[in-house]
């Protein structure tokens, strides 16, 4: 028969072991965000350069007909 106490115990080792886990994991969460704003920030500058790609391509083919 298990000891109560020692059940007790080893919940109370694995609870620890969980708030770790999801300390972590809210760290995870909040670096993610953080990159994923950084990203979206990004995204007028590389639709800028896009475009001026684009723009560049059609005159060249304007030129070209």
């Amino acid at each position: 028969m298990i000891d109560i106490h020692t059940r007790e115990s080893e919940l109370e080792v694995q609870i620890v072991g969980l708030q770790g886990m999801i300390e972590k994991l809210q760290k995870e969460i909040e670096d993610n965000k953080k990159e994923f704003l950084n990203d979206l920030q990004s995204i007028p500058q590389f639709k800028h350069i896009a475009m001026e790609y684009v723009a560049d391509i059609r005159r060249k083919w304007e030129i070209s007909k």
